[in-house]
């Protein structure tokens, strides 16, 4: 494994540009053995085309808004959603859990996540397939594969989740782009507070306010913190991009969030 001081180097001696090819082709390696497998999204290309769609994250700013609101409409959730009481409030499509199977955060509670969560569809990182197979009965599980790094990625370019993809850093922004590959025209986010270097003792959620025992967060240093945030911010800047190309909106009607990438408005202001 690379240590921190010789990554910085490797980092300051190559451009952004070559780094990112060499992530690029590092991650497409092995991009064959899984295209058959993301052909079966296809069935969800466009299934809610033109439709509106809640994306909601993990932040808690979620317990402030009126859940009103949005009841009965259609969402997008993820990771710990089951330990939402008002679940069955909304029309879940989708349930995303992003982490590759490798991250600290990775275990059982993904079971009983998926398990504990009624959705279309379940959405995960490809190096999860087959790692829950006879665990989740009857749920539909769903893959991608991103190996796109932001500074590659064409301004034009659609989310195509049946192919390599944009990469991401949360599982908000595999939210993101499974909202626009099911052809939604208005997303909505709600939940993303995204304030990790205002709090950055431990990642707050709105099911719990305890930190979570697989939360790294405390571990980092403020300068990998800054990094990862705008690695994160970048990515954000592609997704906006991307949802240009769908011909769709995205707006942040979370209170108080630091994600000032894509317009926000209020949520009981909404038109």
């Amino acid at each position: 494994m690379v240590d921190s001081s010789t990554k910085q180097r490797i980092e300051y001696l190559f451009p952004p540009f070559t780094l990112d090819i060499a992530r690029f082709c590092r991650a497409y390696f092995g991009y064959h053995r899984f295209q058959a497998d993301l052909k079966e999204n296809l069935i969800w290309r466009n299934a809610y085309k033109g439709e509106k769609v809640y994306v909601l994250g993990s932040g808690p700013s979620l317990n402030t808004v009126d859940r009103s609101l949005f009841a009965g409409q259609r969402v997008i959730v993820m990771n710990a959603f089951d330990r939402a009481t008002w679940k069955g409030e909304v029309k879940i499509v989708a349930h995303c859990i992003g982490e590759p199977r490798q991250a600290p955060s990775w275990g059982n509670h993904i079971v009983s996540s998926i398990n504990g969560t009624n959705s279309a569809s379940y959405w995960l990182h490809f190096s999860s397939k087959g790692a829950l197979s006879g665990v989740v009965p009857g749920k539909r599980l769903h893959h991608v594969f991103p190996c796109v790094e932001p500074g590659l990625w064409k301004n034009s370019k659609l989310i195509e989740l049946h192919g390599s993809t944009l990469g991401y850093v949360t599982t908000a922004q595999l939210a993101i782009q499974v909202a626009l590959y099911m052809g939604f025209k208005d997303i909505i986010l709600l939940g993303f507070d995204h304030d990790w270097l205002a709090t950055p003792d431990y990642s707050r959620h709105f099911y719990s306010s305890e930190r979570d025992a697989s939360d790294i967060l405390h571990t980092l240093s403020y300068h990998k913190i800054i990094t990862f945030v705008l690695r994160m911010w970048e990515i954000y800047y592609a997704l906006r991009s991307a949802a240009e190309a769908h011909g769709a909106t995205i707006r942040n009607m979370t209170p108080n969030s630091y994600l000032d990438v894509f317009d926000r408005e209020r949520l009981d202001q909404q038109m």
